[in-house]
């Protein structure tokens, strides 16, 4: 979800702040004169619709998300893992099993209407796995990453 509001955000804060500047009045001191919003209203409304800088934890995390992705698939969203452990195929950047995908697409609110090959959305369900108090270190390690998580990056950072 992270990567997706990036990419809008700034898009989003550009508009928002030309709003901000058609609804707020214009003052004439006299009939000649307008004077626009100072440029000091302006900048303190975008500071506030400003996303919040990244934390220590969050920029761990997304280190160790781009390790797993890299142990996973090589960040190939095309990957296929024709037998894994289990003896079944798993797909895409987080070799995900498609009913895996979506149980955990449902869970966690994010689209179900998507192919289980897309990669943000695997992402996005790694992310919420990680933050989630109910996904133990030991379902992490030993049944959604075993490999890669034993082998490989090790536990992620959580709070």
């Amino acid at each position: 979800m992270t990567h997706r509001l990036e990419t809008y955000a700034p898009i989003a804060l550009a508009v928002l702040s030309l709003l901000a500047l058609a609804l707020i009045p214009a003052r004439a001191k006299s009939d000649d004169e307008i004077i626009l919003p100072s440029t000091s209203t302006t900048t303190a409304l975008v500071a506030t619709l400003a996303p919040p800088a990244p934390t220590d934890l969050e920029k761990r995390q997304e280190k160790w998300i781009d390790a797993l992705r890299a142990c996973e698939s090589s960040g190939n969203d095309s990957a296929v893992n024709v037998v894994d452990r289990d003896g079944t195929s798993s797909y895409g950047r987080f070799q995900f099993k498609p009913g895996t995908f979506y149980g955990f697409s449902k869970h966690y609110g994010l689209p179900l209407d998507t192919s289980y090959l897309d990669g943000e959305q695997q992402e996005d369900i790694v992310r919420h796995m990680i933050n989630d108090p109910a996904m133990t270190d030991h379902e992490l390690k030993y049944r959604q990453f075993p490999d890669c998580i034993q082998n490989h990056v090790g536990l992620p950072p959580r709070k």
